[in-house]
């Protein structure tokens, strides 16, 4: 951030596509909330032992949109159609923010359990304790965005429930393929996120903490 902030005459628009929410609040309160976008990926992969991109599934959708104001809509909007000429499917969203915890609603609980049972998505929602389990962390994620001002018209964890059931059996997240290859992991952005905020809003959050706690302990 300090090399943006020095080697930049103008800072540009940033499009943080990293997990979770945790680059978007940084971004905003380092450089300006004007500088920052809101972009969120929706594919799963991740790199093999020959360091070649092994993609899971179909889904590969990439979203932006602006987080605070519509001052830079019609630019990503262009930005989305060069994009999608090209042949990569990023679409401009005006409700950004609603993608973004969606996301991370679902990310917290799949990168975590999977993480910490060492299952696939599949195996875990064959498994009906673990399933509750997942389910859980999922809803502690969703009663935090309420916090945030996010309001969704319908149930997103229901709707994941239905997603998932529609997703490859043996797909993991890239958190547990870094946790096995000893790799830094996003843990604390993560579930280490959701802890934090939902004490310092006093929401039960029993669920993370197990994950967290667990897989710190592995």
């Amino acid at each position: 951030l300090l090399d943006i902030k020095s080697n930049f005459k103008k800072i540009p628009l940033i499009l943080p596509f990293q997990n979770g929410i945790y680059a978007e609040e940084k971004l905003k309160e380092n450089i300006g909330k004007e500088n920052v976008c809101g972009a969120v990926a929706q594919i799963s992969s991740y790199l093999d032992k020959k360091a070649r991109i092994v993609h899971n599934g179909e889904l590969a959708t990439f979203f932006v949109g602006d987080l605070v104001s519509k001052t830079n809509c019609a630019l990503l909007k262009l930005f989305s159609n060069d994009c999608q000429k090209v042949g990569l499917d990023i679409r401009y969203s005006d409700k950004i923010n609603k993608k973004l915890w969606d996301k991370f609603i679902f990310l917290t609980a799949y990168s975590g359990v999977t993480t910490l049972t060492g299952l696939t998505l599949g195996e875990i929602f064959e498994n009906k304790k673990l399933k509750n389990f997942f389910t859980d962390a999922m809803n502690e994620t969703y009663l935090l965005s309420k916090k945030f001002d996010i309001f969704f018209s319908k149930n997103p964890v229901d709707l994941w429930l239905q997603r998932i059931s529609k997703l490859p059996f043996n797909m993991t997240s890239s958190m547990y393929l870094d946790f096995e290859k000893k790799k830094k992991i996003e843990l604390s952005w993560l579930s280490g996120f959701v802890v934090k905020s939902c004490k310092l809003n006093r929401i039960d959050c029993s669920t993370h903490e197990k994950i967290v706690n667990g897989i710190n302990t592995i």
